[in-house]
């Protein structure tokens, strides 16, 4: 049997799901499907393991505090407040504002109030996923009670940051077979973007994975081949586990032709843009494209929108303002934070283009869905991002920003090549979910029932 660990997403992630959180989504949909698998979570302060049904990780990415229950009204954070200040008494509120208005007046209250309940929605969103209330459902949901020799724990790379995590796997009673599942090694490699502490954390969590794990699967050539060399470091001669990457799951869901698709009074009678897909940070080399679309737009190469479509993250402050504001750009393009399912459905639909320009990527997700809507699609050929799609898509050095000007100057002037890109996008055949856990299991495809035998 294989469980799919969720701890980290379970207790502390909040909002829509990035490309990380996709990939999860995507193997416990799978496990879920076949019935022959589970999704659990570890209750840290319990030490316990639980089993977390698909509907109630899915509550997780629509923003919910509390994932067992529906929403309430807008007091019921301040119900599970960790701070008693936030809670104030009815006779303490009364005699404070009649102070509060006879020293400042009315209107300088309301703007008081409205700034002190912003604050306190802020403290509230930032510390309550982060193991109070969770934790507390995370205890109300089945127990794992046993667990087999032949089941094996699979242990996404978002479990980094849960301190203790491999010493309550090693308490276990007929411990299971353990296999680490890595998504990418930026944590590690590149100091310079995550920072000290956290490539410390990260290198701490990975080298338990290389001591406690009969295997590490990886969802790429070249995350495998990373996360390889940081084996060999360790010096564990035999007791080394087998590194290998896995067929990875990139098959979605196409959003349906109907009135969701969303409308945007920017692109209102534009259609056959350039989109731009990812989370708005200096990973995904957003700064390199905005160059090569300043000389584009500023000689007249380029005449179509270009709309970027994205979360923003470390560094986004930047790049927005310059979209934004920059008199060359704020014309011709159109910024669109964080899109929802739809939305991005809609964008896609109507794209003549799409650019994928990121350094770093343990796989690339965007590109696949891209050609699953038919766009024609260029990339960055950094890392792993060539093994997505092969020749179906045409690439450029991330750093050269004449280059990628360049293919954008060929795309809009050059139909033959317009149609050529078309045409190769319509040959990307894309790998389901399915067939991911099957290669995590090492199940032959003649083989049914793939999810309850190893």
């Amino acid at each position: 049997m294989l469980l799919v660990d969720v701890t980290d997403t379970f207790l502390n992630w909040r909002g829509p799901p990035t490309g990380v959180h996709r990939t999860l989504i995507g193997i416990c949909s799978a496990v879920h499907l076949q019935r022959g698998g589970k999704i659990c979570a570890w209750n840290r302060s319990g030490g316990s393991w639980h089993e977390v049904p698909l509907e109630i990780l899915m509550r997780v990415f629509e923003g919910r505090e509390n994932l067992l229950e529906p929403l309430q009204a807008d007091v019921q954070p301040l119900r599970d407040a960790p701070s008693p200040q936030l809670v104030l008494s009815a006779k303490g509120f009364l005699a404070r504002t009649a102070s509060r208005i006879a020293t400042h007046g009315l209107i300088s209250l309301v703007k008081q109030k409205l700034n002190l309940k912003r604050k306190a929605k802020v403290a509230l969103g930032n510390c309550l996923p982060c193991g109070t209330v969770r934790e507390r459902e995370l205890a109300q949901l089945p127990c794992v009670t046993q667990w087999h020799p032949d089941d094996i724990l699979l242990l996404p790379d978002s479990t980094w940051n849960q301190p203790g995590f491999f010493n309550a796997i090693q308490d276990l009673q007929s411990r299971p077979r353990i296999k680490g599942f890595i998504y990418d090694m930026i944590q590690l490699n590149r100091v310079d973007f995550v920072g000290i502490p956290i490539q410390k954390q990260f290198r701490e969590w990975v080298t338990d994975v290389a001591l406690n794990s009969c295997e590490v699967v990886c969802i790429s050539r070249h995350t495998a081949s990373e996360m390889q060399n940081f084996v060999n470091t360790l010096g564990l001669g035999s007791k080394a586990p087998k590194v290998r990457p896995i067929k990875f799951g990139n098959k979605i869901t196409i959003a349906p032709t109907s009135a969701s698709d969303a409308v945007f009074p920017a692109l209102a009678g534009e259609r056959d843009w350039i989109l731009w897909l990812g989370s708005i940070d200096r990973r995904k080399n957003l700064d390199v494209v905005l160059l090569a679309l300043e000389g584009l737009y500023s000689t007249g190469r380029l005449r179509r929108k270009f709309v970027v479509a994205g979360r923003p993250a470390g560094g986004a402050a930047e790049l927005i303002h310059r979209m934004l504001h920059n008199p060359v750009l704020s014309e011709n393009m159109v910024f669109i934070d964080s899109p929802d399912d739809n939305v991005v459905g809609g964008l896609m639909r109507k794209a003549g283009l799409f650019v994928f320009s990121s350094w770093s990527e343990g796989y690339g997700l965007p590109i696949a869905e891209a050609l699953q809507y038919g766009v024609p699609t260029v990339a960055s050929n950094a890392t792993s991002i060539p093994e997505v799609a092969g020749d179906l898509v045409d690439y450029f050095d991330p750093w050269d920003s004449q280059a990628l000007a360049g293919m954008l100057a060929r795309f809009e002037a050059d139909p033959a090549y317009r149609n050529d890109l078309k045409l190769r996008a319509a040959q990307f055949v894309p790998t389901t979910w399915e067939e991911t856990v099957a290669d995590i299991l090492e199940v032959p495809k003649k083989q049914e029932g793939i999810y309850g035998k190893t």
